[in-house]
């Protein structure tokens, strides 16, 4: 069973997966996710040295302290990435086109 997820890539559908999960985790401090600002994740310079770091600090953290952030980011998740918001962000893109 995972108890964090790192992601790194544009994809966003698997940074949602993983928050809607309850896992904490770490994702490239890209600008889509920096003016997001996901709760229950930290951002990370798109850098290898700064990701070992990240993913170090990550695991030896207190279980306890892994599964608050996870239910912040499953909190977000819900709030800003529900079925109904994603669908009403579409409808209003489609009406611009």
């Amino acid at each position: 069973r995972s108890t964090l997820f790192p992601y790194t890539t544009l994809f966003r559908s698997a940074m949602l997966e993983g928050m809607a999960s309850g896992l904490p985790g770490l994702v490239s401090d890209l600008p889509g996710f920096a003016e997001r600002s996901p709760a229950g994740v930290s951002l990370v310079a798109n850098e290898p040295r700064a990701w070992a770091q990240a993913l170090r600090e990550l695991a030896a953290s207190e279980p306890a302290e892994r599964r608050r952030a996870g239910r912040r980011a499953r909190t977000w998740t819900e709030r800003e990435a529900s079925g109904a918001r994603l669908t009403a962000a579409w409808a209003e893109l489609l009406e611009k086109a």
